[in-house]
């Protein structure tokens, strides 16, 4: 039956194992299809229920999107204020008791570790999974980390190790001999080589060779020109590889675009120039219809694809210009909500697209819990990463480009300082008293690791942390301040009966009308009525 004021009129037990549980109530509909939606929620900590006492009266609901991290995250934000009844309320008629009868188990209870909350989305009880933002995200993160950092960094070795420029190679040889054969001056070298390498990298001609790399370098004449000083023949098919892919082509055969790449370049320098290149492929591709070492689509992009120019990520609104045989398309590209640009469709590099999995049909298919378990334990790590390694990466850019003088020779000189500061104990020795210092400070922390190592799992240690854990979390709950709940209203009525377990307390509850006893602080074993029962029973 269908009402606004549904009564359940159940009742029950939950066994509470640990003080600083909190207990959620729920209120769902009933869909016949689908799972059923969540229409508010209140939680209760239990520390909070004063023991043997009736605490009965209307809870105050809690929309579903406040269902955010972990329950005792959000009871914290739910005491600063009262709730506003947007999703109704719930009546609940609550009493907490001990199975010994005792009530000074709680403290026992509070030296048991804390149960282990369920954490909840972050920026909602449900986030909608988006595809395309974790595709986006991984690509962008792959772009800083291997195109903007791990390939410059390998083709300024191979640049070196190449023996491309004879002096800089002899010296990082000499160098490298002579850290060998005196191997305290490691530190020293290893702090030294980045300002050594910032001032190699002072000079912009040798900045552009040292960071060349066939995968990454600007499709432009500028980059073919770069990969044409490399004198590689496999370098250079590399970068008609990527050529073609950005012509919307595909390679059929390797080893002929091969042998078009070695008469691509001589003597270091290109034949011509990137736009002829492009000409002359298409006319490849045209004189070989039967057996092509590559071949070009005369297809346009489709109005929506997804795009990279720039290092920017943008859709194609429209089409210009439909590509032919000899020449490729243009088009209409947005960036942003008002940023359009005219673009040659060669230099548009296809973004994988992933927005048919937001279909509702497909989302329909996918559990809730998954969707958010995606978009919360995958998206965020990657923005956190993208964020932290764009940052780094940027920096590190912006230093050995020397986008800023100062700022770059300060480095280097910074570097140099410290190399040299460590490199006058490697040639003159330690001061007697350095060298006592040192290696008090050595025995010293030997030492004490050694102790936390061996007592920090310790049953004394264990004892030691759980009671004063008990006892701190024992006096802050002492008050058992149920009834000042901000999202609870008291029934007087209910609450004015007792039941037959609070009154057999009810002479214990007069002696000690400040609360429940603290027992004594004890480091393995209680006696209660019981001999020789341990703390952790």
């Amino acid at each position: 039956m269908t009402t606004l004021n549904p009564k359940w009129n159940w009742s029950g037990e939950l066994p509470v194992h640990r003080p600083s549980a909190v207990i959620r109530v729920v209120v769902l509909d009933h869909d016949v299809v689908g799972d059923d939606d969540l229409l508010g929620f209140v939680e209760l900590p239990i520390a909070d229920l004063p023991i043997g006492k009736f605490v009965a009266g209307w809870f105050t609901l809690l929309p579903a999107d406040r269902l955010q991290g972990t329950a005792p995250e959000r009871v914290a934000i739910s005491m600063f204020e009262k709730p506003k009844e947007t999703c109704g309320s719930v009546y609940l008629e609550l009493m907490l008791d001990t199975l010994s009868g005792d009530p000074s188990d709680e403290f026992y209870a509070w030296c048991l570790d804390p149960p282990n909350f369920k954490e909840f989305s972050r920026t909602g009880y449900f986030k909608k999974l988006n595809a395309q933002a974790i595709s986006d995200t991984a690509m962008d993160l792959k772009f800083a980390v291997f195109d903007q950092f791990a390939r410059p960094f390998m083709a300024g070795l191979t640049y070196i190790l190449m023996w491309r420029e004879k002096i800089l190679s002899m010296a990082a040889l000499l160098l490298a001999l002579g850290v060998s054969l005196r191997p305290a001056f490691i530190p020293a070298a290893i702090v030294a080589l980045p300002g050594a390498v910032l001032l190699l990298l002072s000079n912009e001609t040798r900045r552009r060779r040292m960071a060349t790399d066939p995968s990454s370098v600007a499709l432009d004449d500028m980059g073919y020109t770069l990969v044409a000083e490399l004198c590689d023949t496999n370098a250079m098919r590399d970068f008609l590889e990527r050529v073609v892919v950005a012509m919307h082509g595909t390679v059929h055969q390797p080893d002929l675009l091969r042998q078009f790449a070695a008469f691509c370049w001589d003597g270091g320098r290109p034949v011509t120039t990137l736009a002829n290149l492009k000409q002359q492929l298409r006319r490849a591709a045209a004189d070989l219809p039967e057996h092509p070492f590559v071949s070009f689509s005369p297809a346009a992009l489709q109005i929506g694809s997804l795009v990279v120019a720039g290092g920017r990520s943008g859709e194609v609104i429209s089409c210009v210009r439909q590509p032919n045989m000899s020449q490729g398309g243009c088009y209409e590209v947005r960036f942003g909500p008002e940023a359009i640009e005219e673009l040659d469709g060669e230099s548009l590099e296809i973004r994988p697209d992933f927005r048919w999995i937001s279909n509702p049909v497909v989302l329909a298919l996918i559990p809730d819990d998954l969707e958010t378990a995606l978009m919360e334990d995958l998206l965020l790590p990657l923005e956190f990463a993208q964020m932290y390694v764009r940052l780094v990466v940027d920096l590190v850019n912006y230093l050995f480009s020397w986008k800023r003088y100062d700022a770059s020779l300060a480095t280097a000189t910074l570097c140099f300082a410290t190399a040299g500061l460590l490199a006058l104990p490697a040639y003159h020795g330690l001061p007697t008293w350095v060298s006592v210092t040192v290696s008090f400070a050595q025995v010293v922390a030997c030492l004490s690791l050694v102790v936390i190592i061996f007592v920090a799992k310790s049953r004394l240690m264990i004892c030691l942390q759980a009671c004063i854990r008990a006892h701190v979390k024992y006096r802050a709950h002492s008050s058992k301040r149920a009834m000042d709940w901000p999202f609870f209203e008291e029934d007087h009525a209910i609450n004015a009966r007792r039941s037959s377990s609070e009154q057999r307390r009810s002479l214990f509850e007069e002696d000690f009308a400040m609360g429940p006893p603290e027992p004594e602080f004890c480091w393995s074993f209680r006696q209660v009525g019981r001999s020789s029962s341990t703390c952790f029973t």
